[in-house]
């Protein structure tokens, strides 16, 4: 529906004119300031509400998944592929596809998806950063993996945002923790492989340390340099999805995504949010318990990764871990006193961020 007026391009150059905005305004506050936040909120909301829109409303046969879940709506709606089914394990997606072919068409489906997927992470945002919520939506459409998700690994960026909502839920309050595992767990029969998320999230809550999941990270790291064939040779034997298996034989690098051999860059990336925890860790000796929670999901779910990150198109594995990459590094920022004016330092960041964003996508 938008045309020409949508592109990766366009974008880009929105987030960054905004990404300098907010570097010229975070490098004028000093470490009180910015501890003590903003309550108004107008900014956040508006730019969730315009990418809602702007992605919703995209052209409806371009980037990547887009073009093929457009070309089966359509196929199905029109009663020439009435055979078409999903996997069986992944029943809520079906559904919803299903109402959408019944009743509508495919861009109100894609602006349904896009608004769980910008809208549900904005609300667990909110609940995580209620005096931060700007700079956080910042961090969330300047992160390297969000663009992509919106139109390219739509089941993938969907369940995550749900899986955000849930983990926004825990440790406040156990009806509240039951309700968010619950919608965590539910988020599995969007995309199979949030179970996984489940899984590490449960565990998560029974440690209050990351001090033992940080060198399970690092041991995995040196399994998935020494051991990367075999690890890669699992991965079809794991899961019955047959794109495991294309990934595992992908040997022609189209993309920086789809490079073999072990990725020293996406570990480096990945490194950030524990070197910061690590960081609040020496700082300070107050880590509140959300912040350990998350952080140990994020180690363990990345540490998983970093077993076959040597699989080509290894970042949608690590996107079961990258989708926490912006809360975990605008959060100890904005809730613990670690350098002077550290205001200084998240606008520089936020500014690297949005540099690495563009490089990538």
């Amino acid at each position: 529906m938008l045309g020409q007026l949508f592109s990766t391009q366009i974008w880009l150059t929105i987030v960054t004119l905004l990404s300098l905005t907010w570097f010229l305004w975070l490098i004028t506050r000093s470490s009180d300031r910015l501890l003590d936040g903003i309550d108004n909120t107008l900014f956040g909301w508006a730019f969730v509400i315009f990418s809602i829109v702007y992605i919703g409303l995209r052209p409806l046969e371009c980037y990547g998944d887009s073009w093929l879940y457009s070309k089966i709506f359509n196929l199905v709606q029109s009663g020439r592929w009435a055979d078409f089914k999903n996997p069986p394990s992944e029943w809520l997606w079906t559904a919803v596809e299903w109402f959408f072919v019944k009743t509508a068409d495919c861009q109100m489906w894609y602006l349904f998806i896009s608004t769980c997927y910008a809208g549900l992470a904005a609300l667990a945002l909110r609940r995580w950063f209620p005096r931060h919520f700007n700079v956080s939506v910042m961090f969330m459409v300047t992160a390297m993996s969000f663009f992509p998700y919106a139109t390219n690994g739509l089941r993938n960026g969907m369940a995550t945002s749900v899986i955000l909502l849930g983990l926004s839920l825990c440790l406040t309050g156990r009806w509240r923790t039951f309700a968010g595992l619950l919608i965590i767990f539910m988020a599995g029969y969007i995309h199979r492989t949030s179970v996984i998320i489940f899984a590490a999230a449960v565990v998560a809550l029974f440690l209050h340390d990351y001090k033992y999941t940080t060198l399970l990270w690092l041991f995995c790291i040196l399994l998935g340099l020494v051991f990367s064939e075999q690890f890669k040779a699992l991965i079809p034997m794991l899961s019955s999805d047959m794109r495991s298996e294309y990934y595992t034989q992908m040997q022609v690098a189209s993309s920086l995504f789809s490079r073999t051999g072990f990725r020293w860059d996406f570990v480096l990336y990945s490194s950030v949010p524990v070197a910061l925890g690590w960081l609040v860790r020496v700082r300070t000796f107050d880590t509140d318990r959300t912040y350990t929670f998350l952080l140990n999901t994020y180690i363990l779910l990345n540490a998983g990764w970093a077993l076959i990150n040597s699989v080509a198109f290894s970042n949608r594995f690590a996107y079961l871990s990258w989708f926490l990459y912006p809360v975990l590094v605008v959060y100890p920022f904005v809730r613990f006193r670690l350098i002077p004016r550290q205001g200084i330092m998240l606008g520089w960041i936020l500014l690297v961020y949005t540099c690495f964003c563009i490089v990538m996508n």
